[in-house]
């Protein structure tokens, strides 16, 4: 029986299939642009999370609320940004 997840040799070729980058430049979408950006979402979002709960265990849950908001508005902007550079 064969293997259905074996990588076989392309027909006509001495090698394995494999990948190669387009000869433009352009590699996967998540490369290069975004990553700094990505990065400081996600540290926002930490920071913010943090600070929810932590005014919210000092019982200041408005001004926590706040931070939770704001924590919640980068995870909707981090998905948004996922989803766009999936779609190219």
């Amino acid at each position: 029986m064969t293997d259905p997840y074996r990588i076989a040799p392309s027909p006509g070729d001495d090698t394995y299939a494999s990948f190669h980058p387009p000869a433009d430049g352009t590699g996967r979408p998540g490369d290069g642009a975004g990553g700094v950006t990505s990065t400081m979402l996600w540290i926002l979002t930490a920071v913010f999370a943090g600070l929810n709960t932590a005014l919210s265990v000092a019982g200041q849950e408005i001004v926590g609320s706040v931070f939770g908001g704001l924590a919640a508005a980068c995870l909707v902007v981090l998905l948004v940004r996922y989803l766009r550079r999936r779609d190219r």
